[in-house]
């Protein structure tokens, strides 16, 4: 903080204060860019992101210069067509699907990061399951269960507790030294809570898991 005090710009935001010069605020971002991790250096690549692609922050200046919001086509027409045809792309890709082949059918949106993702994943399922939920609520019916590894991100339990399924109904799956699901435990997991009168619905993969990276073997478990 210390930094930003010398540049005329404190941190701290105290009731009262008076706007600060340009000069000063453009002292502080030299202070911000000084002191922030390198991340546009040839070297840097972390376990969670890479360093920026120029093409990709060009396109970030674009979005922010817009500064709109895709909520309806009316209030973004072009970045809502971006959308859909950026899904579009996405479903022929995950699907094996060349043009000129027609698009598979599908359907989704863009989040802000994997863990609203893992939530919507949830709870989409969830409806595909339990479609009646949607206006009743989820009481009564049999016990949902999920699975997921016990290597997978933190943010399944979150959901799991945001969405009213419970910790205890989120079955976290043994995995392997290279950090996959393994196919033939998730198997005994979903046949236990079968045997345990509970309706699985739902099991998340990952791609690439926090810690080593590992890749859950998506045919496997399908």
């Amino acid at each position: 903080g210390k930094a930003f005090e010398g540049a005329g710009v404190p941190l701290s935001l105290a009731e009262g204060e008076e706007a600060v010069s340009e000069d000063k605020l453009i002292a502080a971002c030299k202070v911000a860019l000084q002191y922030s991790c390198r991340t546009g250096h040839e070297l840097y690549f972390n376990q969670l992101c890479a360093r920026p692609d120029p093409v990709a922050l060009l396109g970030d200046w674009l979005a922010t210069t817009a500064h709109v919001n895709v909520y309806t086509y009316e209030a973004a027409p072009v970045f809502s067509l971006i959308e859909q045809e950026t899904l579009a792309k996405l479903a022929r890709v995950w699907l094996n699907v060349r043009a000129p082949n027609p698009v598979p059918g599908h359907d989704g949106l863009f989040v802000p990061g994997g863990s609203i993702a893992n939530l919507y994943a949830l709870l989409v399922a969830r409806h595909w399951k339990r479609p009646e939920v949607r206006e009743e609520g989820v009481s009564g019916g049999k016990r949902l269960v999920a699975f997921c590894s016990d290597q997978a991100h933190y943010s399944y339990s979150k959901s799991a507790v945001v969405t009213g399924l419970g910790l205890k109904n989120l079955v976290k799956v043994k995995t392997d030294l290279a950090g996959a699901m393994e196919p033939q435990a998730l198997r005994d997991a979903i046949t236990a809570a079968l045997a345990d009168g509970a309706e699985p619905y739902f099991v998340g993969c990952t791609a690439g898991t926090t810690v080593i990276g590992g890749d859950d073997d998506f045919y496997a478990v399908a």
